[in-house]
């Protein structure tokens, strides 16, 4: 009895806790594979818009005006970018809890 004061806590069923943080885990990194999925196709459409734009707008009878969609369209895929950014920082920073 008096040994068992300075023994930390532990869970009732250490199995069934095992398998719940493996879930936590596994469903973190599904999650960021996921969004860095998504930075990719995201950056992919963004490259490709801009292409289009450009082509439209240097064609024979294209405006350059069209040109003038490059500039708000990069600033909105930016900070898309950088919020994936961050929240793939923010659950790589917990991810590294379960290793």
């Amino acid at each position: 009895m008096d040994g068992d004061a300075d023994k930390p806590a532990r869970p009732a069923d250490v199995d069934a806790f095992r398998e719940i943080m493996l879930a936590e885990y596994s469903s973190l990194r599904a999650e960021i594979v996921a969004r860095i999925s998504a930075q990719d196709v995201m950056v992919n459409l963004h490259l490709t818009a801009v292409a289009a734009i450009i082509g439209f707008a240097v064609a024979e009878h294209g405006s350059l005006g069209l040109l003038l969609l490059v500039p708000p369209l990069s600033c909105i895929v930016s900070a898309l970018y950088v919020s994936h950014n961050a929240y793939i920082g923010l659950m790589s920073s917990v991810d590294h809890l379960f290793e």
